[in-house]
């Protein structure tokens, strides 16, 4: 989940969120180097009372993550499967999630993988984000969209972000690895 999110400048030359009718605008490209980040082989203690997931043993990089997004967890004796994070401590390498886990202290062999990018409303410099448009993409074979929930409101706007999602256009399959460039225009507030 390695990525680059660089602020476009406009025809003054400004890269900073312009006034576009009640709302800010702003136009991002978003580099994507590797779209489906994998983190393991992890020891992690699993504690079901706080939801909680404390790694222990092997590398891993938590600030690569954001709150809401969602990663999945395999390799588990008893909490393989996709969890929503609902905090972050990377001091302590722990995640809290919000879905119920299982008590299984010293789970070896554990990997967290994702496959979606969250696009901080922060890193655009906006507060909150309202609508986001694709307006272009470096390659033609994948199909990038922003991801919404079932009443048609983006996935953690909310919390001021976006989630972008990738696939390959000639199987529909989640893309991975390198996916290339996304352009896109942000409406929301600063």
């Amino acid at each position: 989940m390695t990525k680059t999110v660089s602020l476009i400048a406009d025809h003054l030359g400004s890269t900073h969120p312009r006034v576009v009718g009640t709302e800010y605008c702003v136009d991002v490209q978003v580099n994507v180097t590797d779209f489906d980040d994998t983190q393991g082989t992890l020891t992690i203690n699993f504690t079901a009372e706080d939801k909680t997931a404390n790694v222990t043993a092997g590398t891993i990089d938590l600030s690569v993550y954001e709150v809401g997004q969602e990663i999945t967890i395999s390799g588990s004796t008893s909490n393989n499967g996709t969890f929503t994070i609902a905090a972050i401590n990377t001091v302590d390498d722990i995640l809290t999630f919000e879905e119920d886990i299982t008590t299984t202290p010293g789970d070896t062999l554990c990997q967290f993988t994702t496959s979606e990018q969250v696009i901080t409303g922060s890193a655009l410099g906006l507060s909150s984000v309202h609508q986001a448009i694709i307006t272009g993409q470096e390659t033609s074979n994948l199909l990038w969209s922003v991801e919404t929930t079932s009443d048609g409101t983006y996935r953690l706007a909310d919390s001021g972000s976006i989630v972008l999602n990738c696939v390959t256009a000639s199987t529909g399959a989640l893309k991975t690895g390198d996916a290339g460039r996304c352009r896109l225009r942000v409406f929301g507030l600063i």
